[in-house]
């Protein structure tokens, strides 16, 4: 090289080292598939692609949430479901026990009042369902259990105990005292703090955000008077005896405990038909978002992704003008007068 030739040499340098550049990204789009590692490497297009990528992300966020709603909403649905089919099969029981000869008094009513111990266990038990760490029937309570143990007739201080320790002040002799001993035990539940532990503030139900502005509530809460109405007939059952003194004031406790099961399956029934109405808005939602999930990646794709074919054939014209531009700044060395001559 010499005078003659460096601003030729330096400009075949310049070259050489914009063709390697090139080459590099080229390299790199044809094995990533996009134009550019970076937003800053999209131009124009960086504002749009971020904005595209924004929207994504909210969405699959609000996708993960309508997810985990629905998995929630169906575990809610199969506890409230089994607490209503309880409440016809106690039904069933207490509409035998309430009419005389239904449950004989020499054998009283120790199986009736088995089952309805078994059966309000359950309750309690479907009432504490919890999901990934979740109670769904304590409100915003969610990291406690929502229902008291029910515990055992004779261990103090626990709700079956509370409940049976009304028998001394309602003995029964008659119809009128039926009434009474249902009353107390009516009176007690509404107290709820003695069975309930969740939260009792107002609209204490679970809520999701499924979308810009708009919020789901689908939990609801142990003590809600559809179950109440459940309990009151399962604690009324399993604390009552039947013998020749009682079997008046028995029979009547049963006869009203048929009016609590009977509302009871009716009412929590109508609780699974609501969350049935929010469970198809919840599924509308997630169609939403996985549709703006399917129409946001091909705008994306259209934005930042490359034609991996037209990326081929411009990484092997630039190879060949690199080469080119190589042989050209090698021949520089041997350009004289006397060969160009």
């Amino acid at each position: 090289m010499n005078v003659s030739t460096l601003t030729q040499h330096e400009f075949l340098r310049s070259r050489i080292l914009d063709l390697q550049q090139r080459l590099i990204d080229t390299q790199a789009q044809v094995a990533s598939g996009k134009r550019s590692q970076a937003f800053s490497g999209l131009g124009f297009d960086a504002p749009t692609s971020i904005n595209l990528n924004n929207a994504k992300a909210t969405s699959e966020t609000y996708l993960r949430t309508t997810n985990t709603t629905s998995a929630r909403m169906e575990t809610i649905n199969h506890a409230m479901t089994r607490i209503a089919d309880i409440a016809a099969e106690m039904r069933a029981s207490a509409l035998q026990a309430m009419t005389p000869g239904g449950l004989p008094t020499p054998t009283g009513n120790a199986a009736i009042k088995a089952q309805a111990t078994a059966r309000l266990k359950e309750v309690v038990s479907l009432l504490n369902t919890q999901m990934d760490g979740v109670y769904l029937f304590g409100g915003r309570a969610t990291n406690v259990p929502p229902m008291i143990n029910t515990g055992e007739i004779g261990t103090v201080g626990t709700p079956l105990d509370d409940v049976a320790a009304l028998n001394g002040g309602t003995p029964l002799t008659n119809t009128a005292s039926g009434d009474a001993r249902h009353a107390a035990i009516d009176t007690l539940l509404q107290g709820a703090t003695f069975y309930y532990a969740g939260d009792t503030g107002a609209g204490a139900t679970l809520t999701a955000r499924i979308d810009d502005g708009l919020d789901i509530s689908y939990g609801y809460t142990g003590n809600a008077a559809p179950f109440q109405q459940v309990l009151r007939g399962l604690y009324a059952l399993a604390t009552t005896d039947l013998n020749a003194t009682t079997e008046a004031g028995w029979r009547r406790v049963a006869e009203l405990t048929v009016t609590d099961f009977t509302n009871g399956q009716r009412d929590v029934s109508g609780l699974v038909a609501d969350l049935g109405v929010k469970q198809n808005t919840l599924k509308q939602m997630q169609t939403h978002h996985q549709d703006f999930q399917t129409t946001l990646a091909i705008q994306i794709s259209s934005v930042e992704e490359v034609d991996t074919s037209e990326a081929m054939s411009r990484l092997s014209l630039q190879q060949t003008n690199l080469e080119v531009t190589f042989k050209v700044l090698a021949s520089m060395k041997d350009l004289t007068l006397a060969k160009m001559l």
